[in-house]
């Protein structure tokens, strides 16, 4: 340990020594002042004073010798600086609790610091991450329209580099129209308020939703805009087809109407309003039953159920209510459209269901004066027979006892008379089998070959005198009545029979095939054939081609053709220069 000690000279005008801070000590003890090098002193509050050079009122300056020791015998002052009172060495700072107290606290605010530094780093970091994910094109701009940021979908509306940051943003060659861009940044930066524009893709086809909102800082000062650019061109095409639609749906003549899951109506077409009276202001918005009668409220149950199910109903004939309280005929085809819309085409059918209601009193009335005709004829038909019989009898008496006072002519009229009475009584049988043929016989399980055998025995002479050659296929089993089945065979190969090329021997064959749930028999000849304009009306009652050349009264055909319809099936003819090919069909379930 080191000590410097004061001249003698200066130590007598002190009580006491001055004592110079050890090496430990140093760092610990108040700082001295002193003197400047010039010779001046300094004032308590630091102001320098300039020294006497007269030495008036002034101290000498000591002179400075090397400080005595031990070893050069100075034992006096040795004993005096160690006589002297020792100064209490100065307390440790960091001893000191006030000041640990607030170095922890200063290690807290630093680690706190150091923490929201680090946060807002990991923020920026996610944020910027989700600026270049969300492939959204988005540009930062200063208030006078310089280029602050940009993420990486934005070159593909924009030219930019990096290097293109600081530059305005009208120096930049844009893939889209930049209309009003400048007007609504500055319009922006007025309101503080978002602006929208729909622009349009210069170089492809394209829209993009330009959106111009104010940039602020974390301390909300406005420092420039972003823009966004969101790519609507998908929608733009979805609105061109709804509003091509919305025409279609429009210029249609068919209402159609859509309602959501509450039961309000959400669209309401030009075809509504003109079939019900209401307009789309009158009608969006108000309940579905608006045009349902009071005494149709059951219907909207079992709508509403089916279409909850996913099931649509297709053209529901009711009726609705118009504006001016009338009511409608109406087809309704009901649609679920998604589980919250459901849709309605209406279509009114007033004009048909009259004519409906006008057909259905027509038949009415034609099946009232068909019946009472039918009645009338089958009297009539029974009624005159008795007569006719009277008179054939009559002729038959008059003949047989008068013969021989009848000349040659007397027994020529005779002879008329007897045949016109036989003629006219065949036609009073067969119009009365006409009429009566549509009376259903019970139908049961039959054997068509064994039904047509019994038709050939009936014509066994016919087939005889003409020596005709009649072949067979194979015929079902049908559920038909024998009688009719008979008398439809019989008429027919009696047809082909009668109806023959002069001087042929006439070949008939007959044959059935299963067409979609009908039978279809055929009886085909190789006659004359009938000419293209009789082949609908020769199965009308009384109708003959041939005169009175081939006796017949010209109801075969007809009767069997009325046989045929009354059981649901239906008789037609083909032909050509081969002959005549008659088919009739019978329904293969009963």
């Amino acid at each position: 340990m080191r000590a410097t000690f004061r001249h003698p000279e200066s130590a007598s005008s002190n009580s006491r020594a001055a004592i110079v801070p050890l090496d430990g000590e140093r760092d610990n003890m108040p700082k001295q002042s002193h003197r400047p090098r010039d010779g001046s002193t300094r004032g308590r509050r630091g102001a320098t004073k300039p020294i006497d050079p007269a030495g008036k009122g002034a101290r000498p300056a000591p002179r400075r010798t090397k400080a005595p020791s031990a070893r050069d015998g100075d034992l006096g002052a040795l004993v005096e600086r160690r006589a002297a009172p020792k100064r209490k060495p100065a307390r440790r700072v960091a001893e000191d609790p006030l000041v640990q107290r607030l170095q922890s606290e200063l290690r807290s605010t630093r680690e706190s610091l150091q923490a929201t530094i680090e946060e807002l780093e990991r923020s920026n970091g996610d944020v910027q991450s989700l600026l270049q994910s969300t492939r959204i094109p988005t540009l930062c701009l200063t208030d006078d329209l310089r280029i602050h940021k940009f993420t990486r979908a934005t070159t593909e509306l924009f030219r930019l580099i990096d290097a293109d940051i600081g530059r305005p943003i009208t120096d930049i060659a844009a893939r889209i129209a930049n209309d009003g861009l400048e007007a609504d940044v500055r319009d922006v930066l007025s309101s503080l308020s978002t602006r929208q524009r729909l622009v349009e893709a210069r170089d492809r086809e394209g829209w993009f939703l330009r959106r111009v909102a104010p940039y602020c800082t974390l301390d909300d000062v406005v420092r420039g805009v972003v823009i966004t650019f969101v790519d609507v061109t998908d929608l733009k095409r979805s609105q061109a087809r709804e509003a091509e639609l919305t025409r279609i749906v429009d210029s249609s003549n068919e209402a159609i109407v859509a309602t959501n899951a509450r039961g309000e109506i959400v669209q309401w077409s030009e075809g509504a309003a003109r079939l019900f009276g209401w307009t789309a202001a009158e009608a969006i918005g108000r309940p579905s039953t608006l045009t349902l009668p009071p005494d149709r409220r059951e219907e909207e149950a079992d709508i509403g159920a089916k279409l909850a199910r996913g099931e649509p109903i297709k053209e529901l004939e009711t009726e609705r209510l118009c504006k001016d309280g009338t009511r409608i005929d109406v087809s309704i085809t009901f649609l679920p459209i998604r589980p919250d819309l459901h849709g309605a085409i209406v279509r009114d059918i007033s004009k048909r269901k009259r004519a409906e209601r006008d057909l259905q009193a027509a038949n009415e009335a034609l099946k009232r004066s068909n019946e009472n005709l039918q009645q009338l004829s089958y009297a009539a038909s029974h009624d005159l027979q008795e007569p006719l019989r009277m008179i054939s009898n009559y002729v038959q008496l008059l003949t047989k006892s008068h013969a021989p006072a009848l000349d040659e002519k007397g027994r020529l009229f005779m002879k008329n008379i007897a045949a016109g009475t036989s003629r006219l009584d065949a036609l009073l049988r067969a119009l009365q089998r006409y009429w009566s043929s549509e009376r259903k016989e019970t139908a049961k399980l039959v054997d068509s070959k064994r039904v047509l055998d019994a038709a050939l025995h009936n014509l066994e002479q016919a087939i005889e005198e003409a020596r005709a050659e009649v072949t067979v296929g194979d015929l079902p089993t049908i559920a038909f009545a024998e009688i009719p089945l008979v008398e439809i065979f019989q008429n027919l190969v009696g047809n082909a029979i009668k109806y023959r090329r002069p001087g042929t021997r006439p070949r008939i064959h007959v044959d059935a095939r299963l067409q979609g749930g009908l039978w279809e028999f055929s009886v085909a000849d190789d006659g004359p054939g009938v000419p293209s304009e009789h082949r609908e009306s020769i199965f009308l009652p009384f109708k003959r081609l041939h005169g009175q050349d081939i006796p017949g009264h010209g109801m075969g055909l007809a009767i069997a053709s009325r046989i045929v319809a009354s059981r649901g099936g239906r008789m037609w003819v083909t032909s050509d220069e081969k002959g005549a090919t008659f088919r009739f069909t019978i329904p293969a379930e009963p």
